[in-house]
């Protein structure tokens, strides 16, 4: 199987100049975690994710994306795909076609081709908070742990869950949260 077997083709993309508060409703209304961001002629210019929204400081996407491209062409076969994905720490990767974004792979894309059971790909170790835990600590647990959700504990019993889109969507829905990043103009 190759990366146009299983790749998204009607790819959302973002343009540097795009603001961090625009960027975290994108990623909210199409429920993605991340993007490519191209120029005006589709040429790939990074990454930006919620990780970055989370931990970075800046107003416009270019000031906290990933410049660094890790891509793959659309004959790569699925395998080779979820080693660079592995060994890279990245959760999607962009299909080129020469120089043009001709899709994406997600890890969901990469699991779905697989059919992993749950007990093969869970995380063993949790990190996890309490449901009167401040949101700005729970997004320095997130960085810190390098982890994307924690589950909210009562005592041993699992009462939510909170995951970096939740707090995206807080900054999207204007909601002053003191992360690292600075105060957006909402």
């Amino acid at each position: 199987m190759l990366a146009r077997d299983i790749m998204t083709r009607d790819v959302i993309t973002v343009s540097s100049a795009t603001t961090v508060k625009n960027l975290a409703k994108i990623l909210i209304q199409n429920q993605i975690s991340g993007a490519p961001v191209v120029d005006k002629k589709g040429k790939i210019l990074g990454v930006v994710s919620e990780a970055d929204i989370v931990a970075k400081k800046g107003k416009q996407v270019k000031e906290i994306m990933s410049k660094t491209i890790v891509g793959v062409t659309d004959d790569t076969p699925v395998e080779e795909i979820a080693t660079i994905m592995t060994t890279h720490k990245i959760k999607r990767v962009p299909v080129m076609r020469g120089k043009k974004l001709a899709g994406i792979v997600s890890r969901s894309d990469i699991v779905g081709a697989k059919g992993k059971q749950v007990k093969d790909i869970m995380s063993k170790t949790i990190v996890g908070v309490t449901d009167d835990t401040p949101v700005e600590e729970i997004a320095t647990i997130m960085t810190t742990h390098k982890i994307k959700r924690v589950p909210v504990m009562r005592g041993e019993k699992l009462v939510g869950i909170v995951s970096r889109s939740d707090i995206v969507g807080a900054v999207a829905s204007g909601k002053h949260i003191a992360l690292h990043t600075p105060i957006y103009d909402l």
